[in-house]
């Protein structure tokens, strides 16, 4: 008689268990699927270059890369790089970035030096970047010999986790073109939405 009960009692705790654990997973499968499939990370990034030349002659040079977060989930970067490299003429005259040849060392916005090859400044809290909201990341410098047309490249990384969407970010390539007396700013636009 006692082993008939143990049985059962052993019995009606593994159904229960097995209920349970069956709930669990579709609520995380509820989760996994269902909210973060409609919170998909969104970015739109743009760029924005001017140059002054000053009275020494050399040209001062900015671009300001902006990541707004136009979607429903925080979006965590890990690093952003700015460069400057030379146009290349390619298949009868198409301008495309050498980014073998640069104009200036990479400038690169990170947590930790990444060598002498790059110019590091922090990220800080410039990396998370909530609903809504726009990190901007700038280039300064000044040139004695700047290109009449090249190319400027913002690119940035996710952070690592769990919750990093699949696909990696594209590349944000800018051609300049360079007038002496054109001070205004040139702007350009790219967007990217739906990353996972």
């Amino acid at each position: 008689m006692f082993m008939k009960i143990s049985l059962q009692l052993v019995q009606e705790s593994l159904s229960i268990l097995q209920t349970l654990a069956v709930l669990v997973a579709a609520i995380v499968g509820a989760i996994k699927f269902k909210i973060f499939g409609m919170w998909k990370h969104a970015y739109r990034t743009e760029m924005e270059c001017h140059h002054f030349i000053v009275s020494s002659g050399e040209t001062v040079f900015i671009a300001e890369y902006s990541i707004y977060n136009t979607g429903e989930r925080p979006i965590s970067i890990d690093r952003v790089q700015l460069q400057l490299c030379r146009a290349a003429a390619v298949h009868g005259g198409h301008l495309v970035p050498d980014r073998a040849s640069d104009i200036l060392m990479p400038t690169a916005f990170t947590c930790d030096d990444l060598g002498p090859d790059k110019h590091f400044k922090p990220i800080g809290s410039l990396g998370e970047i909530k609903k809504g909201e726009r990190s901007i990341f700038t280039l300064r410098c000044s040139l004695r010999d700047l290109p009449d047309v090249f190319f400027v490249i913002g690119e940035f990384h996710w952070k690592r986790s769990m919750f990093q969407p699949d696909r990696k970010p594209s590349f944000y390539s800018s051609m300049y073109i360079k007038t002496p007396t054109d001070n205004v700013p040139q702007k350009t636009l790219a967007q990217s939405a739906g990353a996972r």
